[in-house]
């Protein structure tokens, strides 16, 4: 372990710290870390923030040379933990660093970064540029590369083939510049690049078979020769544009004159455009005018904008090249909409969506310039159906809760309701924000009602709360349940109702003052009232319906500690549970329901039961005693039914037979 001669002097304290880490070191191999501290007991941490503020000061102080207490590895210099990178790298043959991060190594790849203070990425390659250490020889590269060749059963492997078996290029390019060269080597063979075998003439006049083949009068374009080239055995992009550089200087030298947008091209256009009308009886869209007529779509876009503003220019009654029935007059169109509308029955407009017919009702409103009512009159040569006013809607309300036989008092209509009974949900949102708006206008004169939908403030909310509690003797305030079972009774709003305005229940009674939470302390520890540990208690015994065990009271959550509990109201756990039902249940009896540990627990909570099935066994084996009882080791034993019964066996005896034993005489002493 080095140590660095400082300046600072050091006084008792710290030589006594110095001389436990140094033990600790040699004990350990490892700087103590703040968990040390506690767990070993190197020094009390609270000593080492007082003097030094952390451990990196300390150590600093102390003179240790000081990298990562956590990993010993790490106690190098930046240069010897990059050689460690690299081999991790070549033992796994690793191409990236988020191979290396999902390595399962220790230290972990985060602890690299957080040492070196510096990115995967430039992790990664600082390692792989390592002049002393290279990540992979020559040697190991060709049996890797061999191995791969056997698998595969190929002569020359492609760059596809390495990426395969995840391995990387870069191997090929620090060791021998490219892959192309290290194939000249391995193969002792002078490789051309597929690109530089062809002569400049191969290369024109195959661009200029593409372009005759696809019907360029103006030359093929980059898109065209990635596509089709394959297909018509043209040579790749990249071999054009090494030799020729701009697709310009390709389409000069391959003879084809700049493209002109002059009046002789457009009367050639015009004609095709026609030609294509009369066999189809559809004029070409984009795609048709690109792929098969072999138009220039990007010069005529910079010219007129769009095909269809072409088209209207030019004076053809271009409409929708996806719909042909909206190429013949206004009138046709709409008698075709009309007999489509009376035939299906159709009333609306989202009816018509929702039969999902087409052409789309709004394909045709676009042609036809026309309205949903101006359609649906000249269909049906009467006006469409209004939309229901403010009062129809309050009016058909109350002939609602009349059909359906309604409380006048106390129920209402609800949404679901009044919707099937022919309200439409856009005529409820046009007049009404939320439902409860029309259920407060429509119900303004019953009391009821309106209370249970009136917006409530938070003050008039713990009013009713504070109320409620007190309507059902809740000291504690009203709890969930309470709510679920009379909030109709008393006419209050749901509970989730508060919720809403207050966040949580909890945050209700605090507000509402009642002590249902825990004050917390200034250490964080949650201070318990008496009265809060006997309802926390009560809570518990109602919702497993008997007393818990000590063991189950230190292990249920939401409780204090069983220390707490003894100390506060009882160190006996019956008189516990006794104080508890008669601080929350005053008048009433209590009963002890503890958990049963015995065998046969049924028979405790069942006398009747016992006592029949005893006398059973009694009469059926015939026993005479007790003894004989044991003896025949029946189940259950006879000490079970004599602790249910909790008497003694004389008794118990009685009991089963109905004979009461006499007393035993006394012995006498025989003379001998």
């Amino acid at each position: 372990m080095s140590i660095e001669n400082m300046e600072i002097s050091l006084d008792e304290e710290d030589i006594k710290i110095k001389n436990k880490v140094e033990k600790f070191y040699n004990k350990y191999n490892r700087y103590p870390t703040s968990s040390d501290c506690f767990d070993v007991r190197f020094v009390r941490y609270s000593t080492i923030q007082e003097k030094y503020g952390n451990l990196e000061n300390m150590y600093k102080k102390l003179g240790f040379k000081y990298y990562n207490v956590k990993y010993p590895e790490f106690r190098k210099s930046d240069e010897l933990i990059l050689e460690d990178v690299a081999n991790i790298i070549r033992a796994n043959n690793l191409t990236s660093w988020n191979q290396f991060f999902v390595l399962n190594i220790y230290p972990p790849a985060s602890a690299y970064k957080t040492r070196l203070k510096m990115q995967g990425f430039d992790i990664f390659n600082r390692a792989l540029n390592i002049k002393k250490n290279k990540v992979s020889t020559k040697e190991d590269i060709i049996k890797r590369f061999e191995a791969i060749r056997e698998k595969e059963g190929k002569k020359r492997l492609t760059r596809a083939d390495l990426k395969k078996y995840k391995m990387s290029l870069d191997l090929f390019r620090n060791s021998w510049g490219s892959y192309s060269n290290f194939i000249k080597e391995y193969d002792n063979i002078d490789i051309i690049s597929p690109n530089s075998n062809y002569s400049t003439e191969f290369l024109i006049e195959s661009y200029i078979k593409l372009s005759n083949i696809l019907g360029k009068n103006d030359g093929a374009t980059w898109k065209d020769i990635d596509k089709e080239g394959k297909k018509y055995e043209i040579p790749s992009i990249s071999a054009y544009t090494k030799r020729f550089g701009s697709i310009e200087n390709l389409r000069s030298k391959a003879g084809f004159e700049k493209f002109v947008f002059d009046e002789k091209f457009e009367i050639e256009m015009k004609k095709k455009i026609i030609d294509y009308y009369n066999t189809n009886n559809i004029y070409p869209s984009r795609n048709i005018s690109r792929n098969e007529l072999h138009l220039p779509i990007r010069e005529i876009e910079k010219k007129y904008g769009t095909l269809g503003k072409m088209y209207d220019i030019f004076g053809f009654k271009y409409r929708n090249c996806r719909v042909p029935n909206f190429k013949k007059d206004k009138n046709l169109i709409l008698q075709d909409l009309c007999k489509i509308i009376v035939s299906n029955n159709i009333q609306s407009r989202n009816q018509y969506i929702k039969l999902k017919i087409f052409p789309r009702i709004i394909s045709y409103q676009k042609r036809l310039n026309m309205s949903w009512n101006e359609i649906y009159f000249e269909a049906y040569k009467k006006p469409a159906k209004k939309e229901a006013t403010k009062e129809e809607i309050i009016e058909k309300y109350h002939e609602i809760k009349k059909i359906l036989n309604r409380d006048p008092e106390k129920d209402y209509v609800r949404r679901e309701e009044i919707v099937k009974h022919g309200v439409k949900p856009n005529e409820l949102n046009k007049y009404f924000k939320k439902y409860k708006d029309l259920v407060l206008e429509a119900e303004s004169e019953n009391e009821y009602i309106v209370l249970k939908f009136k917006d409530y403030t938070k003050e008039e909310l713990i009013k009713l709360y504070i109320d409620f509690s007190d309507y059902l003797g809740r000291n504690n305030g009203a709890s969930e349940i309470d709510f679920r079972n009379h909030y109709k009774e008393f006419n209050i709003p749901t509970k989730e109702y508060f919720t809403k305005k207050f966040g949580t229940f909890g945050k209700l009674r605090i507000e509402s003052g009642f002590s249902e939470f825990i004050e917390v302390n200034k250490s964080g520890y949650k201070k318990y009232s008496k009265d809060q540990i006997i309802h926390l208690l009560y809570k518990k015994h109602k919702k497993y319906k008997r007393e818990l065990t000590p063991k189950e009271l230190s292990e249920e959550k939401g409780l204090p500690s069983l220390s707490t509990i003894h100390r506060r109201i009882s160190h006996k756990q019956s008189e516990m549970w006794k104080i508890v039902f008669e601080t929350k249940e005053p008048g009433k009896a209590y009963i002890p329901i503890r958990k049963s540990r015995k065998k046969y627990a049924h028979l405790y909570s069942d006398k009747e039961l016992a006592l029949k099935l005893l006398k059973d066994v009694v009469k059926e084996k015939n026993v005479s005693s007790w003894k004989e009882f044991n003896k025949m080791k029946i189940k259950p034993a006879l000490s079970t039914y004599k602790n249910v019964f909790n008497i003694k066996y004389s008794e118990l005896y009685f009991l089963a037979t109905g004979i009461k034993l006499l007393k035993k005489p006394t012995k006498q002493k025989t003379k001998q």
